[in-house]
């Protein structure tokens, strides 16, 4: 099995990061490489980090000042050693076969990137909601054809087309290495579509399911 690497950027998440990190943990895919990402959090972030580190041999933590969290990335990339990376906010939790179906998406169709659908929660209600785009592979021809005119929005289903969010996207690392770099550090919203949407018009195929 392939090394994918995890990477969730961290800053004052004390309240959600235990869950998020028993989430990536329990994973059913194990060759995974955790990189927990410290943003100079000043709350009890940096012990928890430290503490999940110690249990799992698989969690490399880094602790820095406060630089945003488009900078945090950045460091977790450089310290990546899959060849495919996957992100997680720290408020995020994963389906415990999330990162499995993700990778067997990606190898079986030889996809650039393979994305899920995804859950909202929002403590009293929790809706399932999907891609705008039907579940499949999409070769490039396709992705000219359906994928890039309705890449922000998707008139057809009045949603989101492609979201602009990278926890729920499985990369090739090489690709996704140039694509984040470009980003400007000093963006503090929307840097995951100023990564996303490039990438996608760099990718010859993506798998949606």
């Amino acid at each position: 099995m392939d090394k994918i690497s995890i990477i969730v950027p961290v800053y004052n998440a004390e309240k959600y990061l235990p869950i998020c990190l028993d989430s990536i943990v329990s994973q059913t895919y194990k060759n995974l490489q955790i990189i927990l990402v410290d943003d100079g959090s000043t709350d009890k972030s940096s012990k928890i980090c430290d503490t999940y580190a110690e249990a799992d041999s698989r969690i490399l933590t880094i602790h820095q000042e406060n630089h945003g969290a488009v900078y945090a990335r950045n460091i977790g990339i450089e310290n990546a050693e899959g060849e495919y990376i996957a992100f997680a906010d720290a408020d995020d939790w994963l389906e415990s076969n999330m990162i499995e179906r993700l990778y067997k998406s990606l190898m079986i169709n030889d996809a650039d990137v393979s994305m899920c659908g995804r859950r909202e929660d929002t403590g009293s209600t929790s809706i399932s909601v999907n891609h705008g785009f039907l579940v499949g592979y999409y070769d490039k021809n396709k992705m000219i054809e359906e994928i890039y005119p309705n890449m922000i929005v998707n008139t057809s289903f009045f949603q989101w087309g492609i979201f602009p969010g990278l926890w729920d996207k499985l990369f090739k690392k090489e690709l996704l290495k140039r694509m984040h770099a470009d980003v400007d550090i000093r963006i503090t919203m929307g840097d995951d579509a100023l990564c996303i949407y490039p990438y996608l018009l760099k990718a010859n195929s993506i798998y949606i399911y």
